[in-house]
């Protein structure tokens, strides 16, 4: 139907079949996370992993909303999106979509709380936070998932203060834009965020500050010792026969690391493996101060 009508619609036609392909998105996002709610998770969660599998061709925004959708049904009983998935997105990420990487970086953060790393999880939240917190309104809204996810996170985390401000930017935008199926998941977050106080406890970080005892993020904990150290160079803009003159090494070699750094790493690039690892050097610092503010209960 839709390219007999987009044959009578030589004017605008593109514009046309992209809006009508976003609603079609849309409404099937909808009635995975409406048989969610409804008790039907699994249902939900089947219909969500088979269109991620069937999106080869689709575009990015649609992979992370996806893969950011099954991270929200792990949120009330599912797992955590699989690293199959999540390679699959990671994939088609290009440089610069700061909202793909929000979106990614959030999910990262959410298997890592599975997995009870939660330093790891703190790291991925900071970096995930950081790339939301610079998309406008109109870009987010696009892949809004991502905020009740992100929010989910951070109350897991005690960082109570960034939950609640992500859940009511979220429900603001849900509500303006018609995705208020969205609504449960970010006030579940916001609920989370609070649960502490409501109990009369003092919020307080998850962990206690101490020193570190391993990598200097433990984002990198995955990485070899060696692949860590050519992160580090190659985070700075050098290319890779620089690198391979100061580690002596081969380039060869070289490029053979960066392509497991990146796998490891779930990024698509060189440029995004220097923007992540600014963020781990810049925002690491910030976070401490929300972290030393939540225990405080400021």
């Amino acid at each position: 139907m839709i390219s007999g009508v987009m044959a009578g619609t030589p004017t605008g036609g593109a514009d046309w079949s992209s809006r009508q392909r976003q609603e079609r998105f849309r409404e099937n996002r909808s009635a995975a996370l409406r048989e969610c709610l409804l008790g039907r998770r699994a249902a939900g969660g089947d219909l969500l992993a088979r269109a991620l599998t069937a999106s080869l061709a689709a575009p990015t925004v649609e992979k992370v909303s996806l893969l950011a959708t099954l991270g929200l049904l792990a949120m009330v009983g599912e797992k955590p999106p699989s690293a199959d998935q999540v390679d699959l997105v990671a994939r088609a990420i290009t440089d610069g979509d700061t909202l793909a990487v929000a979106g990614l970086h959030a999910v990262h953060a959410q298997r890592a709380v599975f997995a009870a790393e939660t330093t790891t999880a703190r790291t991925w939240a900071c970096a995930s936070a950081t790339a939301v917190d610079r998309l406008s309104d109109a870009e987010l809204a696009t892949c809004l998932e991502i905020v009740p996810l992100l929010a989910w996170v951070e109350a897991c985390l005690g960082c109570r203060y960034d939950a609640e401000r992500h859940c009511d930017r979220g429900a603001a935008l849900a509500v303006h834009t018609g995705q208020t199926v969205l609504l449960p998941f970010l006030l579940l977050g916001r609920g989370l965020a609070w649960l502490p106080t409501a109990m009369g406890q003092r919020p307080r970080p998850t962990t206690p500050h101490r020193p570190a005892d391993g990598p200097a993020h433990p984002l990198l904990a995955s990485l070899t010792g060696r692949e860590r150290e050519i992160a580090y160079v190659a985070g700075t803009g050098r290319k890779n026969k620089e690198i391979a003159d100061e580690l002596n090494l081969s380039p060869r070699t070289v490029e053979l690391h960066l392509t497991r750094i990146y796998r490891k790493l779930g990024i698509p690039s060189r440029a995004a493996l220097a923007r992540l690892m600014s963020q781990l050097g810049d925002v690491t610092a910030e976070r401490e101060v929300t972290a030393e503010r939540d225990a405080d209960g400021v």
